[in-house]
């Protein structure tokens, strides 16, 4: 197979997420929905590179750390802390990948650069995020993109990060947000319904957070729509 035609391999947590990738070339694509969580992540995104993908691609959405992120921001970080621990592995992009990003996503409105961290967990509380952000000076996390990027460095390729905050620095989580994805990136309802029946109060919450989710969802067709006006997703270098 010629290398200009080798697929671009993407991760996602959710279904909702891929759904977002509809304006770029599916033909040029090789979409993973992996649900949540690292090893998940990992098995899909090792899939792709034995499928023979070129590049790897964390998409999503993101928790944000930052309390100046809206929801619906958009980040393409340039580094990935790997590690949420006092000490953290560090990838970063490669050169052409962050200019790319620069040139095309940046100027679609994407906060390009900055620091994601790798997450272990759900992160509730507004307070624990703060912590966690300041103690990374990261921007966002979320617990898919840390393997995702490992992998893509251990296999030599490029890789890429483009994720959406959908759960903002003040939002507070419900405690049935962690356990209301299924394994195949579906959302289930049980377990939110049931936290609604005990404690009405999470209402406006689970509110904010549906409210939160589509702007980062309408974040995300925005950028894919901007990847398919510049030819594709990834830097040219990455893809011929």
């Amino acid at each position: 197979m010629s290398g200009a035609w080798r697929p671009v391999g993407v991760v996602c947590a959710l279904q909702a997420e891929a759904a977002t990738l509809a304006a770029l070339d599916r033909g040029r694509l090789r979409i993973a929905v992996c649900g949540v969580g690292a090893e998940a992540a990992e098995r899909s995104a090792r899939r792709l590179v034995d499928d023979g993908v070129r590049a790897l691609v964390s998409w999503g959405v993101a928790v944000g750390l930052d309390p100046a992120l809206a929801p619906g921001a958009v980040l393409v970080p340039a580094r990935v802390l790997s590690g949420t621990g006092e000490v953290a592995s560090s990838l970063e992009v490669d050169a052409a990948t962050a200019a790319w990003s620069a040139r095309v996503l940046g100027e679609a409105g994407a906060v390009v650069g900055g620091r994601l961290v790798a997450l272990d967990a759900v992160v509730r509380t507004a307070a624990d995020k703060r912590r966690l952000g300041l103690h990374h000076a990261a921007s966002a996390g979320d617990m898919e993109t840390g393997a995702v990027a490992g992998l893509a460095r251990a296999a030599g390729l490029p890789w890429l990060v483009v994720r959406a905050v959908a759960d903002p620095l003040w939002l507070s989580l419900p405690a049935s947000v962690a356990s209301a994805v299924d394994a195949r990136g579906g959302i289930r309802v049980g377990p939110v319904l049931r936290e609604l029946a005990r404690r009405p109060t999470v209402a406006a919450d689970l509110v904010r957070l549906g409210v939160a989710f589509r702007a980062a969802l309408a974040g995300l067709r925005r950028t894919a729509r901007a990847a398919h006006e510049a030819g594709g997703l990834l830097a040219p270098a990455a893809r011929d």
